[in-house]
């Protein structure tokens, strides 16, 4: 059977060489993670600050927010709900942007490790640098095809409930966001290894949605395994802080959630990036790629 071809070995295999390689390096990955999330903090209070400031002289300070809201409220239809998401679009993706581009360093990192076997903590920071345009227009035509049409929907349900959305159409909504962002998210998992690859971002999509169309159960069965992986360590954090739920326990629930993010932020990101670059090489037929082309140039250190 071909390597492109997935199989429970071939997945177990990914995954193995995944995870081995993220806790190999994890000190440069945790390093180099708590740098991006520094840098993408002052990012985001700078954007924050210069939002804010925009926002309320074109609103004419806090009364006039406070008016547009309440018209909007008393107002509302396919319209103005049209508007509204539009603007909370507006609004969102200039603050998201900063993550974006840290996911996308992280596939970098991911990256040099499937080249070498090892990566640097300085190597996060060249990539944020060199690819941050094209990583942070990748994340955000990735957001508005996953998150877009659920939100379109939501708009057209609400205009047809006064503003709400209950009972069937709000099971009809939460089935189709699950469905579309499962679908979307994993025909978009290939983007930022090819934007990685050097690819723009409008080629890098369409690479994306290449191999995940020609390779479906290889691309789908990794990126589903991931979610699997997040949704069983998630389990236990939903029993302990949901009310009705039999093991419910606020002060056990604070302490998994730290534990949760943790493993979450520093161990398993760290594999998705080794893993779906690894299979994306693959795919692409470059399992033999090195170091070259236009690929940074970065000391490299293996397990440090």
């Amino acid at each position: 059977m071909s390597v492109k071809n997935a199989s429970l070995a071939t997945l177990l295999e990914d995954l193995k060489v995944g995870f081995r390689f993220a806790s190999k390096n994890i000190v440069s990955f945790v390093l180099a993670m708590v740098g991006v999330l520094i840098v993408t903090g002052l990012l985001l209070a700078l954007i924050a600050t210069c939002m804010i400031a925009v926002i309320l002289i074109a609103a004419g300070g806090i009364p006039g927010i406070v008016q547009l809201f309440t018209t909007i409220s008393i107002q509302w239809n396919a319209s103005t709900g049209a508007i509204t998401i539009g603007t909370a679009l507006l609004v969102v993706l200039p603050v998201l942007l900063p993550f974006f581009v840290a996911g996308g360093a992280i596939f970098g990192m991911g990256r040099e490790v499937i080249e070498s076997s090892g990566t640097t903590v300085e190597g996060v920071f060249v990539w944020y640098k060199s690819k941050f345009v094209p990583l942070a227009l990748g994340g955000v035509a990735a957001f508005l095809m996953e998150v877009g049409p659920p939100a379109l929907l939501a708009t057209i349900l609400a205009a047809s409930s006064m503003g709400t959305v209950t009972d069937g159409p709000l099971v009809l909504l939460s089935v189709f966001s699950v469905v579309w962002w499962l679908m979307m998210s994993g025909m978009l998992s290939m983007l930022f290894p090819a934007i990685i690859d050097g690819h723009s971002v409008t080629d890098a999509l369409r690479e994306s949605f290449r191999l995940a169309t020609r390779y479906f159960d290889r691309v789908f069965s990794t990126w589903f395994a991931f979610v699997v992986i997040v949704g069983v360590i998630a389990a236990p954090l939903a029993l302990l802080s949901t009310p009705p739920a039999p093991l419910f326990e606020p002060v056990a629930a604070g302490g998994y959630a730290v534990v949760f993010a943790l493993v979450f932020v520093f161990l398993i990101v760290p594999a998705a990036s080794i893993t779906l670059n690894r299979v994306y090489l693959i795919l692409s037929g470059e399992e033999a790629v090195m170091a070259t082309e236009e690929t940074p140039e970065i000391g490299v250190v293996g397990g440090v």
